[in-house]
């Protein structure tokens, strides 16, 4: 039996330990795969981090780019934000560069891939595709959102993302609005390839129990994540007389803010604020949810939510969800089938939602019924990885 073809994993994101959520799709995607293929994923090194270990059958490699103090760009969701912010993490980001590269070529010496899978274009393919086109090592190319966001504020360099887009064996999008919007930049078709949720982990539970219902939020404390937004429309709730609990799942560097607000807002007493909570144990969150929520808006830079993978979870776990009708997120919910849709960044219209699910009878539990098959069918594992396993198949050599 011939050995299984190794594929050279490039990404900024990856898991650092077994319940990390920092990328945790990209494992859940390859996981399934792993014995038909070898795989071998190049990360970013961070302080405490081995530079080289085995992660459930998968080969983990980080290079350095910095000392460990200031190895700070990767795994928190803010790459753009710093390098477009501030000019010492532009030198940072530079040396990010080179030394990915330099990981690239050293495995493919010592791993002979057979192809490359490379997740966004910025930074992974910038720094690699030429490398790997001069190797004669083909690569897919997928796009995750924030990546396609720089060409809408940044024209400029539009001629370098479709060159390396349209140099790639097969490109992938993980949700039909980010395949529309790279067809419009670029020009290329790709497959649309959503991230898997795990249903090891997320699966279909009993209705919650009798109290407060509890609106749940998970993502980080960012703009683009929209939890200003959500205290807003719950302010509006308790202004109707709506009994509700909000919990806020996560962290980042609008906590401070997001707590002011909610004492400002007089609303305190309804909102726990949970910390960062271990992938493995959100479901169990789930078990006291009603609705969970994903409010994304439009931020400063003009990212949107790429697929809104949390509300493809809350589905599984059989809860309604509610998000807004924008970018990737609308792949994650259907209107009135698993959940309902609002405008971005309209708190009165979230608010309606929320209330239609909390006060009226029989909603939540016919939205939450529909998920978990909802979910199977368009996010499990088995499905996506199906998907990227006939992918690599027909990946072949440069000729």
């Amino acid at each position: 039996m011939s050995p299984a073809p190794t594929v050279l994993v490039v990404t900024h994101n990856y898991p650092r330990e077994r319940e990390d959520q920092s990328g945790q799709f990209i494992q859940t995607l390859l996981l399934p795969l792993v014995g038909r293929y070898r795989f071998v994923v190049l990360a970013p090194h961070q302080a405490g981090l081995a530079e080289r270990e085995e992660l459930q059958g998968i080969t983990v490699v980080r290079f350095r780019y910095a000392s460990d103090d200031d190895e700070t760009l990767a795994y928190e969701g803010n790459m753009h934000e710093q390098v477009l912010q501030s000019w010492s993490k532009r030198w940072l980001f530079l040396r990010f560069l080179k030394s990915l590269r330099a990981g690239v070529a050293g495995l493919i010496e010592s791993e002979a891939p057979k192809l490359a899978h490379v997740h966004w274009w910025i930074p992974g393919a910038l720094a690699t595709a030429g490398l790997l086109a001069r190797r004669r090592v083909p690569y897919v190319l997928t796009t995750h959102g924030s990546d396609l966001t720089l060409l809408d504020r940044f024209p400029i360099v539009r001629p370098v993302a479709r060159r390396l887009f349209r140099r790639a064996a097969a490109c992938t999008a993980v949700s039909t609005y980010l395949r529309d919007r790279l067809r419009e930049h670029t020009g290329v078709e790709a497959a649309v390839l959503p991230m898997p949720y795990d249903d090891a982990k997320f699966r279909g539970m009993p209705p919650p129990p009798a109290g407060p219902p509890v609106i749940t939020c998970v993502g980080r404390f960012i703009e683009r994540k929209g939890q200003k937004v959500l205290l807003e429309a719950c302010a509006l709730l308790q202004a109707r007389g709506i009994d509700f609990r909000l919990w806020l799942v996560g962290d980042g560097p609008l906590r401070g803010e997001l707590e002011q607000m909610s004492a400002r807002l007089s609303i305190s007493d309804r909102v726990r604020f949970t910390g960062n909570v271990p992938h493995g144990s959100i479901p169990e969150l789930y078990r006291d949810t009603t609705v969970a929520v994903l409010p994304s808006v439009r931020d400063w830079k003009g990212e949107v939510e790429g697929l809104g993978m949390v509300l493809a979870e809350a589905s599984a776990c059989a809860r309604a969800v509610v998000g807004t009708d924008l970018a990737g997120v609308k792949d994650a919910v259907v209107h009135n089938e698993n959940g309902l849709l609002v405008p971005p960044a309209d708190a009165g219209a979230l608010a309606e939602a929320l209330a239609r699910v909390l006060t009226e009878p029989g909603l939540a539990a016919r939205l939450g019924q529909a998920g978990p098959r909802f979910a199977q069918e368009r996010f499990s594992p088995a499905s996506q990885s199906r998907k990227l396993a006939g992918i690599y198949d027909g990946v072949r050599p440069p000729s």
